[in-house]
Formats: structure tokens, sequence, C-alpha cells
């Protein structure tokens, strides 16, 4: 119960840091627009597309990203597992790794028992945040449900290549 608080409690902070984000957004688009409509007074088209085109990759960088995270975890239906990546996505986000969060389909059910379930993932998310943070970290998760089957994928860059001999061997992670 103390650890499912806890994930609600970063999840929230999570959606008020996102809500912080879209405060300034605005404040900050509020001054843009006002560029333009000068811009549009003196009928300088060029300087309009030019506008456009920067505002653009503006939101995407500020926040597209956030906003595909959190469309994603409402297609968890599974509370527990939202739960869970929404604190690991706050992590990655403090220590300043990028992600790509892909939710296929809606995740209702999963066969396996939930806290098998939360620990493989919590453990995949630990090892792969370990590893992404050294440097330009970057994760990509990918969740499918597809005929009632759950499929997770992790991928994260890394510093040297794995053994993979040792894959076998106890007590050896790759990250």
């Amino acid at each position: 119960q103390e650890e499912t608080i806890a994930q609600q409690q970063a999840h929230m902070e999570l959606l008020e840091e996102l809500q912080g984000e879209i405060r300034a957004f605005r404040h900050d688009f509020t001054n843009l627009i006002s560029c333009m409509a000068l811009s549009a007074q003196e009928g300088d088209l060029d300087a309009i597309q030019e506008f456009m085109q920067r505002t653009s990759g503006y939101f995407d960088e500020k926040l597209g990203n956030e906003i595909k995270q959190m469309e994603g975890l409402a297609n968890i239906e599974a509370y527990p597992l939202r739960s869970l990546l929404s604190t690991k996505l706050g992590v990655m986000r403090q220590k300043r790794i990028h992600v790509a969060l892909e939710i296929m389909n809606p995740v209702t059910r999963v066969k396996m028992p939930t806290e098998d379930l939360l620990r493989c993932q919590g453990i995949l998310l630990d090892n792969a945040i370990e590893a992404a943070a050294k440097e330009e970290g970057k994760i990509r998760i990918v969740l499918l449900q597809h005929h009632g089957e759950l499929y997770i994928a992790i991928a994260n860059n890394y510093d040297e290549q794995p053994d993979l001999c040792a894959l076998g061997k106890g007590n050896y992670t790759t990250k």
C-alpha cells in the first residue's frame, strides 16, 4: 500500500509538472503571438511562415513528448502498471533521459500476477535508467497488448557492447 501511495504521488507530481510547463508555454506563446500580429498587420507573410515553423518546433520541444507520454499512460487501464510507469518516467525526467513511450493498444488485463509484472517491469526500467543516465540517455518503452497477451520492449543506449556470452552466468546484467 505504501508503494502504491508513493507511485500515485509520483504520478500526481508528473501531472503537476506538466501543468506548470503548459502554463509557462501559454505565457511564452502569448508573447510570440504578439510578434506575429505585428507581422500580419504589415503583411509580412515570410515572417509569419518563419514564425509558424519556429513555434511548431518550440511546441514539440517543450510539450510534445510529455503530452504523448500522458496519452500513452492514459491508454493503460491496469492501474498498478500505469502508476509504476508514471513513477519511472518522473525519474527519467529528473535524470534528463529522453523517453519515447509507445502504447500500441489499450492495456486492459494482464494474465501475469500483478506483483510479478511490477517486479519485472521495475527491474527492466531501473536497469535501462542506470545504463542510459550516464551520457545523453535515451530509453524507448513499447507496450503492445494483442489477443490478450502483453508484449513489453524496453531499449536504451549504452556505452559498450554487452558480453552476450555471459548472459547465462549468475549476477551478470547487460543493463
